[in-house]
């Protein structure tokens, strides 16, 4: 758990960014030097839960570092709430908290409620018993408080790491795989507290892998590659920018045959055959209709794809890019 001393503010319900980050560049020395940002910008605002995807050696930890204070960039700046983590520290850092992938976040020989406090007091502000056990009872964590971490599941210690996150009311709260590891109903209720605090007022960042997660709990999607940030979307329309690009389409009988561009055929068996239809050109499939029309097929189904965050990423990084918006 990465904490700084506090001063004292609030969070602000404001709509400028809480955390802005402009142009940051890193190069790491060697033979061959490795780029790792190449001039990366972004904005997290109150409210928001940005979700910072790529693939392995990308930049993300580069610029996770950056913005937390352990790394210095080569050029460029992270702003949170208006001070500079390179030129204004002490004040940049006040304003965020990190809680780390793992368990590098706890001391295991104290209790639940002893890590909070702990930890609380760390940063500079008032520990507060009641709103911790208000909190512990959202996360299931409340029968748990009085026990020494060391007895905690994994899931739990993740718990009580985001738990400790809030408690200590910071504008800005980084997230490193937040979800990595635990079962489905822990996933589920990290994804709920997470919601939970966006609209309390904290901005969000989150790095991870698992893209159903992304998908479920971020407002926008950052997608880094070698160095560059290739999109940065609301994560409802980078999800529309691919809504219309396939189409299903379900006929009988299942050996008929269709010649038309980007249409191939998936699936056939006795009783029918599937299509799909690869267009960003909803027109082009009254014209595929207006065929199957033509030659007396009968037409079964036609759905719209709406292809999951998982897929879009890939699409992206795998070097298919961005649809035309």
């Amino acid at each position: 758990m990465l904490t700084c001393r506090a001063e004292n503010f609030k969070i602000k319900t404001m709509n400028k960014p809480v955390l802005k980050a402009v142009e940051l560049k890193k190069t790491y020395p060697g033979k061959p030097a490795i780029e790792a940002l190449k001039g990366v910008s972004l904005e997290v605002g109150v409210g928001d839960v940005v979700a910072l995807l790529g693939p392995n050696g990308a930049g993300k930890t580069t610029f996770v570092k950056i913005v937390t204070g352990l790394l210095l960039p080569d050029s460029g700046d992270a702003i949170v709430e208006g001070y500079s983590v390179t030129k204004q520290r002490r004040h940049a850092l006040s304003r965020l908290v990190t809680v780390l992938e793992g368990d590098r976040n706890l001391r295991f020989r104290l209790t639940g409620m002893e890590n909070a406090e702990f930890f609380v007091v760390l940063s500079g502000r008032k520990f507060d018993r009641k709103r911790c056990m208000e909190l512990a009872e959202r996360f299931g964590l409340s029968d748990a408080m009085n026990r020494q971490v060391r007895t905690y599941s994994k899931g739990m210690k993740q718990k009580l790491s985001v738990l400790i996150a809030f408690l200590t009311d910071t504008p800005l709260i980084l997230l490193d795989e937040p979800t990595l590891g635990l079962d489905v109903e822990a996933s589920n209720e990290l994804i709920d507290a997470i919601k939970e605090g966006a609209d309390a007022g904290h901005a969000i960042l989150i790095t991870t892998h698992e893209m159903h997660i992304a998908q479920k709990v971020s407002t926008h999607v950052a997608i880094i590659k070698e160095g560059k940030l290739v999109t940065y979307q609301r994560t409802d329309r980078l999800l529309e920018l691919f809504r219309y690009r396939e189409y299903l389409i379900k006929v009988k009988p299942n050996d008929i045959k269709l010649e038309f561009p980007m249409l191939r055929k998936v699936e056939s068996n006795d009783n029918f055959a599937t299509f799909v239809l690869d267009t960003s050109e909803p027109s082009d499939v009254y014209r595929v209709i207006d065929m199957l029309k033509s030659r007396n097929a009968e037409i079964l189904e036609i759905v719209r794809r709406q292809p999951d965050l998982e897929e879009v990423y890939l699409r992206i990084v795998k070097g298919g890019g961005m649809p035309d918006a």
